[in-house]
């Protein structure tokens, strides 16, 4: 669930929110697996997701945190699965390659999370308040003198505080049609780039089924 819904922000929605929540659900099968075998095996496992099954304010808070930048986000990319198997030389090649076909699979979705990232929360193509996750005060409107110690606050530091309390928040900015219409176009763009290299392992895979129905043969 996107951040907006999750705050139950009162901004428009948009098709952004349906991209913002598939981007979490990518991550999530990245982390919990995405066959049911991987999501077995990760059954027990903690992670600094499982907040996004808790609280609504407390996951939104952890959305904003962990996606803020690309930095943040490779905190959930260390915490996808791998796949392994206890094999030795001696089995079947066929298992290894099993192996094999699914680390490949996990690489394409920490490729694919990546730049859906990038095309949501820090597309160079956005306005700098667009960007990010976190509200943030636009540059221009401060003033970072800080008074001399025992001083009185300024007028302008009063001020400077005022408009502190009016942040811009990013995903309010990126509600915006114009904006949500550019980002969506890029969401997309890099989901079909996706689909194009799941579609080159699912050849790789229907390759090796056919060479082992051909040895058997």
């Amino acid at each position: 669930m996107s951040v907006n819904n999750l705050e139950r922000a009162d901004v428009q929605r948009t098709e952004i929110d349906d991209m913002e929540s598939v981007l979490y659900i990518l991550l999530w099968h990245g982390v919990r697996g995405v066959t049911a075998g991987d999501r077995g095996m990760t059954a027990d496992k903690e992670s600094i997701i499982d907040v996004w099954n808790a609280d609504r304010s407390d996951a939104a808070m952890s959305k904003r945190n962990l996606l803020r930048d690309f930095g943040a986000m490779v905190a959930i990319l260390r915490d996808f699965h791998e796949p392994t198997a206890n094999l030795t030389d001696n089995d079947a090649a066929d298992e290894h390659r099993k192996v094999e076909i699914a680390r490949m699979w996990y690489d394409k979705l920490t490729r694919i999370t990546i730049g859906l990232h990038a095309s949501l929360f820090r597309n160079p193509d956005a306005p700098p308040d667009a960007r990010g996750t976190n509200p943030s005060p636009i540059a221009s409107d401060w003033d970072d003198s800080e008074p001399a110690t025992g001083a009185k606050p300024t007028t302008a530091a009063v001020s400077c505080k005022e408009r502190f309390k009016s942040l811009t928040d990013p995903f309010k900015v990126r509600a915006d049609p114009d904006i949500a219409n550019k980002l969506y176009n890029a969401f997309v763009d890099k989901f079909n780039e996706y689909i194009r290299s799941i579609r080159q392992i699912v050849a790789v895979a229907r390759s090796s089924d056919k060479d082992k129905e051909l040895a058997i043969s």
